[in-house]
């Protein structure tokens, strides 16, 4: 059957207003967050998927697959290309290819066709790595359901199906892709692949995996760390050079302690976020103590990216000038991010009642701060409650240096949620970022901003407001009157302050304005099949 545009909205797709959009959006940059994170099983703390995080999206995309499925595979393309949110990746495509817009006729004998917007789902599992792949299978597998759209159940579409076996099967075609996958230690991860989806691997693959077969004799493919137990450090550090190694793989194989010989091979092999993935292994072996190590593994760290927020490095690694080299270069990829965001300042609620929001400040502020280009002259800070406290800048702007500042800071009473909007006016800042539950004690603040310019003209009002919401459901004090006051504004849960991407995006859209947001997602194209896709 030819395909045949819709040329009435009895037989079109059905889609939300740009306010619906822009709240499914904002809920989405709420809770997309650590759905993969630490969790307790059986007095164990263990990595792992968490139900009750991951419910709360689908409730919210689900329903788009039917009330708006342009917009979802837009916003899938869009999460794909644009934003560095791995799990808004997986579950934007996940939810996608349970689109309504399959390909179908509008209706029984119609001669029109639905769009397949699934299509953008394959499109894009093909451009994930192995990892992604594997939580998206995870989240595939979930039993759940969603009021009024799906029943409790495994939702899992033959068409996706297909998509995971297709990606499967062209890296069985593409040997060297499988030998990249054996060497940088992703093989269990690729063989879980094959059970979940009940798949037999290719006899070559299963050599290349070294993945021994039922009722089969596999010659395991002979790999290129194959005779390290017969060569010395030095010998082995040259091999890495000669041959290009890639350190995981190095790694996987290497017969013995690793040394700093090694280590240096390794370093100049490795890509920035693998350095930091390494770290604590590095620390443990006690090589960063060698400072020709250390001086490449700082310069090295340098050029990672979402590694540093992803994997909390800073954290596991327990050298003081490991912690150093990470917290410093985070803040240096942050500054060059918000490079154009303006000047930024910090409104952190003090208030008698607002103990979590200290504790939150202490242990999470330097994030906001981190994200500012040339903090020294773009970021200011302060506490408020009856009265507001400008803050010293720090001596240095990562965490440990913004926590001894916060230290020496008391309660300030009630709630006066204006006390350093004119201080942050007069600094020039362009985003107010508020810590806050949003409680207003003080009188109205929407009419006392109002006022405020009134009587000083030549201070411009903020380009937006960002908060961090301690707050109920609903709009808050803070939000009602910055939105009365044609101030744009976008809300975060607390949760979201842990991803430091995530309140970039979050900066962005507010400077951008709600329908700019839904405008930009609405433009990205769609994303397209790969060629080979049907050759499969």
């Amino acid at each position: 059957m030819t395909r045949v545009t819709a040329p009435s909205t009895s037989e079109s797709l059905p889609f939300l207003p740009n306010e619906e959009r822009l709240k499914a959006y904002q809920l989405i940059l709420n809770g997309c967050s650590h759905i993969w994170g630490r969790k307790e099983v059986e007095g164990k703390l263990l990595r792992g998927f968490q139900e009750d995080r991951a419910l709360p999206l689908l409730s919210v995309l689900v329903p788009l697959t039917k009330t708006d499925p342009m917009f979802l595979a837009h916003l899938t393309s869009y999460a794909i290309r644009r934003t560095e949110n791995k799990d808004l990746q997986v579950f934007t495509t996940y939810t996608n290819a349970l689109s309504a817009a399959d390909g179908t006729p509008f209706s029984p004998g119609s001669k029109y066709l639905k769009p397949n917007l699934r299509e953008v789902s394959a499109a894009a599992m093909h451009m994930m790595n192995v990892p992604l792949v594997a939580r998206l299978l995870e989240v595939s597998s979930f039993k759940y359901g969603v009021n009024n759209f799906l029943n409790e159940s495994r939702h899992f579409p033959t068409f996706l199906k297909t998509a995971f076996q297709k990606y499967i099967k062209y890296r069985e075609s593409n040997p060297n892709s499988l030998r990249g996958i054996k060497e940088g230690g992703l093989a269990p991860m690729f063989m879980n692949l094959y059970r979940t989806l009940h798949l037999h691997p290719a006899d070559e693959a299963a050599a290349i995996l070294k993945w021994q077969q039922k009722d089969k004799e596999i010659v395991f493919e002979n790999t290129r760390f194959a005779d390290f137990s017969t060569l010395s450090d030095l010998e082995i550090a040259e091999k890495i050079r000669a041959e290009k190694l890639p350190a995981l793989g190095v790694l996987a194989n290497l017969p013995r302690k690793i040394s700093p010989v090694i280590a240096v091979a390794l370093l100049e092999q490795a890509s920035g976020n693998q350095v930091v993935i390494l770290s604590t292994l590095f620390e443990e072996a006690g090589i960063l103590k060698d400072k020709e190590v250390l001086k490449l593994y700082e310069e090295k760290i340098k050029t990672a990216t979402t590694a540093l927020d992803r994997l909390k490095a800073v954290e596991a690694v327990q050298s003081q000038a490991i912690k150093q080299a990470i917290n410093t270069t985070r803040a240096e990829k942050r500054q060059e991010q918000t490079a154009g965001l303006g000047k930024i300042y910090l409104h952190l609620d003090f208030s008698g009642s607002m103990s979590d929001v200290q504790q939150f400040a202490s242990e999470r502020g330097a994030i906001l701060a981190e994200c500012v280009n040339d903090p020294t002259n773009n970021f200011g800070w302060g506490a408020f409650g009856t009265q507001g406290m400008p803050l010293p800048l720090p001596q240095e702007f990562v965490k440990d240096a913004f926590s001894a500042v916060l230290f020496q800071v008391p309660g300030l009473g009630g709630t006066d949620c204006f006390q350093l909007y004119p201080t942050a006016r007069e600094f020039g800042a362009d985003v107010d970022i508020f810590v806050s539950d949003q409680l207003q004690m003080a009188g109205e603040l929407g009419p006392r901003i109002r006022k405020f310019h009134e009587e000083n003209p030549n201070l411009p009002k903020p380009r937006a407001c960002v908060i961090v919401n301690f707050g109920g459901r609903g709009k808050g004090a803070i939000q009602e009157a910055y939105e009365e006051n044609e101030i744009p504004v976008a809300v975060l849960t607390p949760d979201s302050l842990t991803e430091p991407a995530l309140v970039l995006e979050s900066v962005r859209a507010a400077l951008q304005g709600p329908m700019a947001v839904v405008d930009s997602i609405m433009q990205e194209p769609l994303l397209k099949l790969p060629r080979y896709y049907f050759a499969i």
